[in-house]
């Protein structure tokens, strides 16, 4: 049972890869790109395309990891704050009851 997602993947992956195959075999017309302080680059669609699929790639990632950053952070200040209220009750635990023995607390002779 454990193989299903295993081969399911397998067989997704090569059919994406059939297809990015294709893509590029059927967009091998060059196009300009102008990169406008620099000078202009000839390059086919398929380059133009995995460039742009690559520039998201980087972006997503760097997206996530300030996102991780920002949560490890936030679970840090958690942390203490537990901690700084776990001190406070245990040392309210620890206080002594007001009052004189056999007297319930709260109330006044």
């Amino acid at each position: 049972m454990k193989k299903v997602p295993t081969i399911i993947g397998l067989v997704v992956g090569v059919l994406v890869g059939a297809y990015l195959v294709a893509f590029a075999l059927f967009n091998r017309d060059v196009v300009l790109v102008d990169l406008t302080p620099f000078p202009t680059v000839e390059v086919p669609i398929y380059g133009v395309a995995a460039l742009g699929v690559l520039g998201g790639a980087i972006v997503m990632g760097v997206v996530t990891l300030l996102t991780a950053f920002r949560g490890a952070r936030l679970r840090k200040g958690m942390r203490q704050r537990i901690q700084s209220l776990t001190e406070e009750v245990n040392r309210l635990r620890n206080l002594p009851l007001q009052g004189e023995a056999g007297q319930e607390p709260g109330k006044d002779a």
